[in-house]
């Protein structure tokens, strides 16, 4: 789509335009099986590109969605040397999406106890840091091999 190619192209501007004014979902998929936010990870132009990752996850990107390879946005924000600030807010609403879900679901299941319910939230926010890609790489082994503080 337009937005995906305006992504990926580094014209962030022209991304938010096309964002604003169609009813395109952000975890739409172009024909390479990539989301805008995979898209705009992507990008090599660094000028706006955190803002507009920044707005995607707030309209409700899915940072766990995966690329063909197996990355998330996880992966792609380390291996493309992103902020310390859009890894977290990456973090941050992968946990929100990923939390909303577990108690959708457990609330049709009438999960009511506390400590399955935890032990359940601590499975989902580890699992993000323990994916593995197809090279095998979790996000925090990509990070040690780049050298990311």
């Amino acid at each position: 789509t337009v937005l995906h190619e305006a992504a990926r192209s580094g014209l962030f501007d022209i991304a938010t335009k096309a964002l604003e004014q169609t009813k395109i979902e952000g975890d739409a998929l172009n024909k390479g099986a990539h989301t805008v936010l995979h898209s705009a990870l992507y990008a090599s132009d660094q000028e706006g590109k955190e803002p507009f990752i920044s707005s995607l996850l707030k309209r409700g990107a899915n940072p766990s969605s995966l690329t063909a390879i197996g990355n998330t946005a996880l992966h792609l924000a380390i291996r493309h040397n992103l902020s310390v600030n859009i890894i977290t807010e990456i973090l941050k609403a992968d946990k929100r999406i990923r939390h909303g879900y577990a108690i959708s679901t457990l609330s049709q299941l009438k999960v009511l106890n506390k400590d399955i319910i935890d032990d359940i939230f601590h499975l989902l926010d580890s699992n993000i840091l323990n994916h593995k890609n197809s090279d095998g790489m979790t996000p925090l082994d990509l990070a040690k091999q780049l050298d990311r503080k």
